[in-house]
């Protein structure tokens, strides 16, 4: 299997199909690899593991102030609206986290599975209003560590875990290079994913 690094440069490639403006910067993939490994050194690794408790502290903070129906129904449209929160916040102007989608398996079982072609199908679809959004999305920092305020809570309500036996608060950090009982591969990189497949106008962030 790829690195997630290495699947992450893959999904920013990805969304040069569906983003104009992104595809126009001609991005230099290898150059971005480069510097996106070198966030990761030893060196920087405690900076961003504080970074990751404030976000991880933050999206619990923020989800708890959303409708739960909103959280069981349309997580994307939690996770966006975290996002966009953030994004006000210093840390946000600061430090790159991005919306990214994918796959997803819990102790080996695959619970999220997409593929480019099901995520161009659904993209191209458009807005769907009546049809269940069946992907999995979440944030990686610039430093390839996942942040998930959605996940965790998801998994408790199908009995599947609890999620206090993972984090104290709700969400989930993870990193590969991490022992865990999780996987995430990542397949695109778009912040305006939601936007493209849900009407985001009708919920209340």
């Amino acid at each position: 299997m790829m690195k997630y690094l290495d699947q992450y440069i893959e999904a920013l490639k990805f969304l040069t199909r569906f983003n104009d403006d992104y595809r126009k910067q001609d991005p230099d993939f290898q150059v971005l690899r480069k510097e996106l490994l070198e966030l990761q050194v030893e060196k920087r690794r405690e900076t961003y593991a504080r970074v990751a408790r404030l976000i991880q502290t933050l999206a619990a903070e923020y989800v708890q102030s959303i409708p739960p129906e909103h959280a069981i129904d349309r997580p994307h449209t939690v996770l966006l609206g975290f996002w966009e929160a953030f994004q006000q916040n210093g840390f946000g102007k600061t430090f790159a986290l991005n919306t990214t989608i994918g796959n997803f398996s819990y102790k080996g079982d695959p619970l999220y599975r997409q593929s480019k072609a099901g995520l161009k199908k659904l993209i191209n679809q458009g807005i769907q209003p009546d049809q269940p959004l069946d992907v999995h999305m979440w944030l990686t920092l610039e430093d390839m560590t996942v942040i998930d305020p959605t996940l965790l809570g998801t998994l408790e309500r199908r009995g599947l875990l609890k999620a206090t036996d993972y984090s104290a608060n709700g969400v989930l950090i993870w990193r590969e290079d991490t022992p865990s009982d999780f996987v995430y591969e990542p397949i695109l990189v778009d912040n305006d994913f939601a936007f493209r497949v849900d009407n985001i106008t009708a919920v209340s962030h």
